[in-house]
């Protein structure tokens, strides 16, 4: 993240210089012609999941500011989900194991269609654009404060972050085949690593292994939500793929999730192995380069 915490005794300010940052990008990815949901949607997720670690630098611990930023991703979702479909299909199209893949091509032809009528209608752009604005005014009438506390700021947000994360990774462990309950621990994840490369500047030699290890967690699990989305679909829509290859693509889709799933297990595991107070404790120290700030350097801005 280029807007990380690259000065501990000021926090906060940098925290308003990675918000800044991240919604001007969004807004300039949603604009764009075509727009790039995907890239909006990642700018935007890292914006939130700033405003989570930095809740207590804001009275109603970023909550408003929180809920416009997610009515802008929402207003992104349906096109990145084509997009998804249209991916995860031509991969699976692409692997060798694949018997008779000239069958998938009219589901691709279909997903493609509508893939492209969802970019050209640019109907959730606009609407995108405009929460975008609408946060950014926000965040310039209600800035983060910073508490007088250093790197101290974000513990109450971190400690969240991680039992949030470590409850979910639970969820999802014991639940090993629940699609709803590996998607939530995906969300959480994403936090996570998000917050960590934030910080990471702060100690980039160790930081920077932790947010390595988040990343290719999420990438796990975010191809497993992929393969969740063409399974609906095959579901809602069994004869969206020749009836031929329909049974061998679902049982395809199911065995690749299940395998990232199983893969993103011992990650889980090690990431939340200890209490939330502990991790966010060692983190921040790691964060401040080892010395936690004093409340007398601490910016108060």
């Amino acid at each position: 993240m280029s807007s990380g915490l690259r000065r501990p005794r000021r926090p906060v300010r940098r925290l308003r210089r990675a918000l800044r940052h991240e919604l001007r990008h969004a807004r300039r990815s949603a604009a764009a012609t075509p727009p790039d949901c995907h890239a909006a949607r990642r700018h935007l997720k890292r914006a939130r999941a700033l405003v989570r670690l930095g809740r207590a630098a804001w009275p109603d611990g970023g909550r408003r500011l929180d809920r416009r930023l997610r009515g802008a991703g929402r207003a992104l979702g349906d096109v990145r989900d084509t997009e998804a479909r249209v991916e995860t299909l031509e991969a699976l199209r692409a692997r060798p194991e694949t018997a008779d893949p000239d069958l998938l091509d009219a589901a691709l032809r279909r997903l493609r269609g509508e893939r492209d009528r969802a970019r050209a209608a640019r109907a959730s752009a606009p609407a995108a654009v405009r929460r975008i604005r609408k946060a950014q005014a926000h965040l310039r009438a209600h800035p983060p404060r910073g508490r007088g506390r250093g790197v101290a700021v974000f513990e109450p947000g971190l400690c969240h972050m991680l039992a949030a994360g470590r409850k979910a990774a639970k969820r999802a462990l014991a639940r090993v085949d629940d699609p709803a309950a590996w998607h939530a621990v995906r969300k959480r994840a994403k936090d996570l690593r998000y917050a960590v490369e934030f910080l990471e500047p702060g100690w980039p030699t160790v930081l920077g292994a932790l947010a390595d290890e988040l990343h290719t967690l999420t990438d796990r699990l975010g191809d497993a939500n992929d393969l969740t989305l063409v399974l609906e679909r095959l579901a809602r829509e069994p004869l969206l793929v020749d009836p031929r290859v329909g049974r061998r693509v679902a049982a395809a889709c199911t065995d690749a999730r299940r395998a990232r799933w199983r893969a993103a297990g011992p990650q889980l595991r090690r990431v939340w192995a200890s209490e939330p107070g502990a991790t966010a404790a060692v983190l921040l120290d790691w964060a401040a380069g080892g010395l936690r700030v004093s409340g007398s350097a601490a910016d108060t801005r």
